[in-house]
């Protein structure tokens, strides 16, 4: 038997269907006959982060940048007592428009008249 890491998740290994299965074939069934937890089972609840286990984690273990997960961590911190989802329309601004904005605009060209037609040349007789 294969020694795995606690950290990483072992995928199940493909139940042989014959002399050759394809690892595509493998990945779909992973995605169309995967198990599932009812959600009467699983209860979410939300609270304060381990700040010490996280820098440890991402500092220690995967080497980020110390100041950008203390930046990362205060806004995280922030976040807290904040609602949890904003309306759409609070991400964009509608500016007002200038004064004389629509005078930039530029101006309807006046009909042309229609050019005279020529008159056309007298045909010359055949030869």
């Amino acid at each position: 038997e294969k020694a795995t890491s606690p950290d990483k998740a072992a995928a199940p290994e493909p139940e042989p269907e014959g002399p050759f299965v394809p690892r595509y074939v493998w990945a779909r069934q992973l995605f169309t006959e995967h198990e599932v937890t009812p959600a009467a089972d699983v209860e979410l609840v939300w609270k304060k982060p381990d700040e010490a286990a996280l820098r440890e984690f991402l500092i220690g273990r995967m080497g980020f940048n110390a100041e950008r997960v203390e930046g990362a961590l205060k806004k995280l911190n922030a976040a807290q007592g904040q609602r949890t989802q904003r309306r759409l329309d609070s991400f964009f601004k509608v500016l007002p428009k200038p004064a004389g904005a629509g005078a930039k605009k530029r101006k309807a060209e006046p009909a042309k008249k229609p050019a005279a037609k020529k008159k056309a040349a007298p045909k010359r007789p055949a030869p």
